[in-house]
C-alpha cells in the first residue's frame, strides 16, 4: 500500500486521487430501455455522473450496445438480451473504485443521497417493462 503524505493528492472523499480513475474494482450494469427513451435517459445518466463524481467516484463510463458482428463460437450479446432489437437499445454503466472497501463506502453515501434517491425511480421507469437491471462486480487480475 502507498501513502501519500501530500493533501494535493487527496480527493474530498480521502483517497489517492489517481485511485479509482481506472480502479481495481469495477461494478458492471447492463439494462435495457425503448428506444423513444433515449434522450430522457441520457440526461439521468449525466445527473448519476455528477452524483458519483460529488461522492468522489472517479470513472463513470456508459456504453451503448453497437451492432455487434457474431464471429466463430461466440454468442452475440444482442442476442441474449435483447427481446426486440427494432425498439430497444442495451446500455451498460461500468463504475470504477480502488477496491471493494472504497466501493462499500461510496455506495453507501451514494445510496444516501437524495438527489440519487429521487432520479433512481424515473431511471426505472424508462427500462423496458419488467426487463430488470443485470450486475456484476468485477476484481482486476493481473494477468
Amino acid at each position: 500500500m502507498i501513502l501519500f503524505s501530500a493533501v494535493d493528492f487527496m480527493n474530498k472523499s480521502g483517497y489517492p486521487e489517481n485511485e479509482g480513475a481506472t480502479g481495481e474494482y469495477v461494478q458492471q450494469f447492463i439494462y435495457r430501455l425503448p428506444k423513444k427513451n433515449h434522450e430522457a435517459m441520457m440526461k439521468i445518466q449525466k445527473q448519476f455522473n455528477d452524483i458519483f463524481r460529488k461522492h468522489g467516484v472517479k470513472n463513470r463510463e456508459v456504453f451503448h450496445l453497437s451492432d455487434t458482428e457474431t464471429v466463430g463460437p461466440f454468442i452475440n450479446i444482442a442476442n441474449t438480451i435483447l427481446s426486440n432489437q427494432n425498439e430497444e437499445e442495451v446500455l451498460t454503466a461500468l463504475v470504477y473504485y480502488r477496491d471493494r472497501r472504497h466501493r462499500d463506502d461510496l455506495v453507501l453515501k451514494i445510496q444516501n443521497d437524495e438527489n440519487y434517491r429521487s432520479i433512481l425511480q424515473e431511471f426505472k421507469d424508462l427500462l423496458t417493462p419488467q426487463s430488470g437491471i443485470i450486475i456484476g462486480e468485477f476484481r482486476r487480475l493481473k494477468v
